[in-house]
């Protein structure tokens, strides 16, 4: 048998190929049933069911709040002293203001 007769035997074959699915006479109800119980499903049942990568995103969150809490805080300080030493030095010896605008110019 050469080529030509087994693709054209491929060929019927194929377009003779049909789908015949099995009729399902419970096959909307329990789709309809499913998707009910879906949307019963509220933000308890999401939680219990993804407990462990909530609790790790919260835990993240509170880390990096408090990390940046911490920064933000350290650098308020850090200005808010460098501002107390400059203002207690002019106070002291108004050279040290005229310096300053000499050194900022």
């Amino acid at each position: 048998m050469n080529s030509q007769n087994r693709d054209d035997d491929v060929r019927r074959a194929i377009r003779a190929w049909q789908v015949r699915p099995l009729p399902n006479s419970t096959f909307r109800p329990e789709v309809w049933q499913r998707i009910q119980q879906g949307s019963d499903a509220g933000w308890t049942s999401y939680l219990k069911r993804h407990a462990a990568s909530v609790s790790l995103a919260a835990i993240l969150t509170l880390v990096l709040s408090g990390w940046l809490g911490k920064t933000a805080s350290r650098v308020a300080l850090e200005h808010q002293r460098e501002t107390m030493i400059v203002s207690y030095l002019v106070d002291l010896d108004p050279r040290v203001e005229a310096m300053m605008r000499n050194r900022t110019q």
